[in-house]
């Protein structure tokens, strides 16, 4: 039957005020979902939770991906949200998906601890160009003429305490979504696609279905005001 799929990782780089004994915890969830027109929607969701004292590394890693703490850690990222998305999804007739994305690649992060705007572009710059490489992405083609600052239609997932935060924006709608894109992704699961529900995304399953969407979201949190 016709089918499309979306899934995505959720890594959360949790910073809390006292020290605690080293802490992280993957989860995966599928939801399953009848759509009218005979159409069926899988939700693939797997999560890392990464607790970390007060005198911890982001580069001592355990289940979470050495690359992305590499990324939080180097550019100084307070959240990160990556998108590959091939097909339209149709509202009118299927209703809204667990995550939006827009067609083709989008991503967007917030940054903490910069002096000015020219800081933070050239993190952006240099952030694009390590997700393309990443990803086997066409993500270096970001610059200045396809990059945004949101004022008033994004806003950080979590409560920063008073930080401020920067962000940038930048979407490339013809990016061809492909294998190349989901070898590297499956590799940021502590089990690659070898256990549990990632076994199910080979991609003759994945790349016939009419939509498809592969995310990645990066939150760093805050537990009180002190952690920041």
């Amino acid at each position: 039957p016709p089918k499309m799929v979306h899934f995505a990782v959720w890594p959360l780089l949790l910073l809390p005020l006292a020290a605690v004994a080293f802490n992280d915890v993957f989860d995966e969830e599928l939801l399953i979902k009848p759509l009218p027109d005979g159409f069926v929607y899988s939700f693939f969701q797997f999560t890392t939770r990464w607790q970390l004292a007060a005198n911890d590394s982001l580069l001592h890693t355990h289940l979470v991906s050495r690359s992305l703490a590499e990324l939080v850690h180097h550019y100084d990222v307070s959240e990160l949200h990556l998108s590959f998305t091939n097909g339209i999804w149709r509202y009118e007739n299927w209703g809204f998906p667990v995550v939006d994305a827009g067609p083709g690649a989008e991503v967007w992060a917030w940054f903490a601890n910069a002096k000015d705007d020219g800081e933070v572009d050239g993190r952006w710059k240099q952030l694009c160009g390590t997700l393309s490489g990443l990803f086997c992405a066409s993500l270096s083609f970001v610059d200045g003429t396809n990059t945004f600052r949101p004022e008033y239609s994004l806003r950080p997932q979590t409560h920063r305490f008073g930080e401020e935060l920067r962000v940038r924006y930048a979407a490339l709608p013809r990016e061809i979504v492909c294998t190349e894109n989901l070898t590297p992704w499956k590799k940021l699961l502590p089990c690659k696609l070898r256990e549990g529900f990632a076994s199910l995304l080979t991609p003759d399953h994945v790349y016939s279905g009419n939509y498809h969407s592969l995310a990645l979201h990066v939150r760093k949190l805050c537990e009180d005001a002190e952690c920041g």
